[in-house]
């Protein structure tokens, strides 16, 4: 992996929507938000990623900063995707800003498919898992290997009525969350998995470097030949999602 170029959304008054539920543990302060915000974009931007921002938002939608839901993106073709009905909305404002950075939309999934890009781990060019819960259905996993010609490996969970992002358990996979079902495809496919059970949301930025909150787990990735890049990003650590999940990438190599 090396990524090239972003889409972020920098929290704003959406914010003042957010309650405590499966995401949310606390109620965040803006402000802090805002600065550890600017934090992983400066990170990004020093690693020479080009970073793009959303121009307008949705008040009562607080979840928008996880970016990396509405949509997916490959070699400069995006598919719009259909997230859970308490998102509904947010896919066609990151729909129209995709299109105003001049990428091609293949298509846009519709009812009766679910797909959130967080349910989304690209193996490579060709291949894909797809998390199988209540954010992602097996309509949505088969309409996006129809649309994007990538073959996918569906991964159904144990428990689809838990909240599960599956690129938040997959680079690395913690003893305490480890759905066996997604353990037993990536023993079965040979892929390295060292356990951790903390810090597990980190992003890739190329093959051996990649931005992290301050976790257990970074001394672990150090020592199998990572650069990570660590930062002290508390009032993200309020909801249950990662760094991964702010972030749309439009311009990588897999």
């Amino acid at each position: 992996m090396k990524l090239k170029e972003v889409l972020v959304h920098r929290p704003g008054v959406e914010m003042s929507s957010v309650r405590k539920d499966d995401i949310w543990k606390e109620i965040p302060k803006l402000e802090k938000l805002e600065k550890e915000h600017d934090e992983i974009v400066d990170a990004l931007r020093s690693e020479n990623v080009k970073v793009n921002y959303t121009l307008k938002t949705l008040e009562r939608k607080p979840n928008l900063i996880f970016v990396r839901d509405p949509a997916f993106v490959i070699d400069g073709k995006a598919l719009i995707l259909r997230l859970t009905s308490e998102r509904q909305g947010e896919e066609l404002l990151i729909k129209e800003r995709i299109f105003q950075l001049g990428l091609k939309i293949v298509g846009q999934l519709i009812y009766p498919c679910i797909l959130e890009g967080s349910n989304i781990f690209l193996i490579d060019e060709k291949n894909a898992l797809i998390g199988i819960n209540k954010r992602a259905n097996l309509d949505g996993a088969r309409k996006f290997e129809e649309i994007t010609g990538i073959k996918v490996f569906p991964i159904p969970q144990e428990d689809i009525s838990k909240n599960f992002n599956l690129i938040d358990k997959t680079a690395v996979i913690s003893e305490a969350i480890l759905d066996s079902k997604l353990y037993e495809f990536l023993k079965e496919n040979e892929f390295e998995i060292i356990i951790g059970n903390e810090g597990m949301e980190f992003l890739q930025i190329d093959s051996n470097k990649i931005i992290n909150f301050k976790a257990s787990l970074n001394k672990k990735l150090e020592k199998n030949g990572f650069d990570v890049i660590e930062l002290d990003l508390k009032e993200f650590l309020k909801c249950s999602r990662g760094i991964r999940s702010l972030i749309l990438p439009i311009d990588y190599e897999v």
